[in-house]
């Protein structure tokens, strides 16, 4: 049995390509949804708000509901296209 490891990328990209079609989401609706371990789900929804690709909508309790930027939308055509992606800081 032959086991293929999705590239980071590609885990990213799945995920704002699921937040961006159903316009919000959340990290358990993320891993159950795309199949994937909470814990990367987690990281990356963190990682993604960080730098402005999602932002949160609502929180309840602990479950917290995002939905994507115009820079996350950015970021997705650049995963979509494989082209390099370059954070830049101002301040």
């Amino acid at each position: 049995m032959t086991m293929t490891v999705e590239d980071p990328r590609q885990r990213i990209a799945r995920i704002l390509r699921y937040i961006e079609e159903k316009m919000i989401a959340s990290a358990n609706q993320l891993a159950v949804e795309l199949n994937m371990p909470k814990y990367f789900v987690l990281a990356a929804l963190n990682t993604l708000e960080a730098v402005g690709a999602i932002r949160l909508v609502r929180r309840y309790g602990l479950m917290k509901i995002y939905t994507i930027t115009d820079n996350g939308r950015r970021l997705l055509e650049a995963l979509k296209k494989n082209k390099p992606i370059r954070i830049v800081v101002e301040g």
